[in-house]
Parts: C-alpha cells; structure tokens; sequence
C-alpha cells in the first residue's frame, strides 16, 4: 500500500544574494507520511522546514527528487491541500462568517456555504463572534477563524506552519488543545512545523527532528498520545528531542 504522503530523495537550494552560488537547504529528505497521521517537524532555525511544507503544498518545487501526494507526484497547489500559515490572512472587510465562507465560493451555493462554515465556527469555539470582523477580535480568535476556514474546505492534508508561534504560551496551549480535539473527531492528515517541542509532544503522533541546515531527516520519535507532561517518560522524552537538537546547533556553530 502506497504512502498518503512521501518525499523521496528531496533537494532544495536557492542562489545567494551575489547568486554566485547556491545555498543548499534541504538535501537528501526521505520520510513518508500514513493517512490520519498528524506529523510534526521539528529542527533548528534555517533548516528548511517552512520550505519543506511549501514544496509539498505545492508552491515550490524540489531541485532535485520527487514528492508525492496519493501516488500522484505534486506539481503545484491543489484544493486537497490546506495551508494555514503563521499570518492570519483574513480578509478585513469581512466578518467571521464570511471569511469562513470565502473559501467555499468555488464549490458551493450560498446556503450549502453557510450550513459548512456554520459547522466549523462552532468547532473552533466562535459561533459568538461570527458578525465580528477581525479587527475586533484577538490574535488567537483571529488564529482560530483561520482554522476553521482551512478545515472548512474538507481538504484531506492540512499543512500548519507554526500557526501558533505569534500567540502567547496561554493561547497557544489553548489552541494547541483545542486542534488536538478537533484532529480527534475529524481525523486529517496533519504536517505541522514548531519550534516547541512541548507542542510537538501534545500534538504529534510522530515527531521528525530536521538537523541543521542544510536539514536532513536526522532522528524520529512516535510519542504515546496522552503522556502526563509531569510523568519521568515524558521528561525523559523531551530532554532527549532537546539534546539532539542542541547538538546540531552546536556542530552547526563550530562548522562555521
């Protein structure tokens, strides 16, 4: 049975500012993903995981091997794939209702739209706010309308790029709960980049550690879903993901 989701052999570099010579970011990425798994990638910072996701989104393209979605290899976006990115991206002349519905206009009819967006402000907790436009809401209300806007489209992979990362650590572990329930009852594939590792272990059902740039796959983890974050195997988990993490960084300073 084929892979949901499978980089092979993956390369990825850009020209340097003179474009003299290239930079290489990612190189040799071999890791594939199972449907309904909710994924987590983890690394350094500048090791390629935001253009990781990109090219699976299909908004770059590897230099060098291939990545596939289904069986199919990925030749550009497509409504399968949801993005939800650190930016909010609403729309500010729209209210949350709106806004939610805004990406359903290709393929529904206006009451179809509004049953659809109705189901998913109600998940994300918003059902109260649906008249408000986003410059009356929090940053983590506005987080959440995206979200329900990504889910709204039904895509089947839902790519998150440190959506989270502007919030405070309240809001952010609030919304951190709330997404694990949500993947709970919907079940979506899920590729999500962070920084925290304790979002990371609460979130992921594998956990893949990028080393430092240029990245490669260097060290996964299948974390057991519902560990007590003051249990000895979770603390014991997470030093182990922080020291090998410090170790790239450490290498990566001395090479240069």
């Amino acid at each position: 049975m084929m892979p949901f989701v499978e980089f092979k052999g993956v390369y990825k570099a850009y020209p340097n500012s003179k474009k003299t010579e290239m930079k290489v970011v990612l190189k040799d990425i071999n890791f594939f993903i199972e449907k309904n798994e909710f994924v987590c990638i983890i690394g350094p910072s500048g090791c390629g995981k935001t253009t990781l996701l990109n090219m699976l989104a299909g908004f770059e393209k590897p230099l060098a091997g291939q990545i596939f979605y289904k069986g199919e290899e990925v030749k550009g976006p497509s409504p399968e794939k949801a993005v939800v990115f650190q930016e909010f991206s609403l729309l500010p002349w729209l209210d949350v209702q709106k806004n939610v519905e805004f990406s359903l206009i290709p393929k529904l009819k206006p009451d179809d739209r509004k049953k659809v967006a109705d189901k998913y402000i109600e998940m994300v907790g918003l059902s109260a706010f649906k008249n408000h436009r986003p410059s009356s809401l929090s940053g983590g209300m506005k987080q959440r309308v995206a979200i329900a806007r990504t889910l709204a489209m039904e895509s089947e992979l839902l790519l998150m790029d440190e959506p989270f990362s502007s919030l405070d650590e309240h809001t952010r572990r609030h919304l951190d709960h709330e997404l694990l329930n949500i993947w709970n009852k919907e079940k979506r594939t899920v590729l999500f980049i962070t920084h925290n590792i304790d979002e990371a272990l609460l979130l992921g059902t594998r956990i893949i550690l990028l080393s430092a740039s240029p990245g490669k796959v260097a060290m996964e983890w299948n974390p057991d879903k519902g560990m007590d974050p003051r249990s000895q195997e979770y603390l014991t988990l997470k030093e182990d993901i922080i020291e090998r993490m410090d170790r790239f960084i450490n290498d990566a300073g001395k090479e240069k």
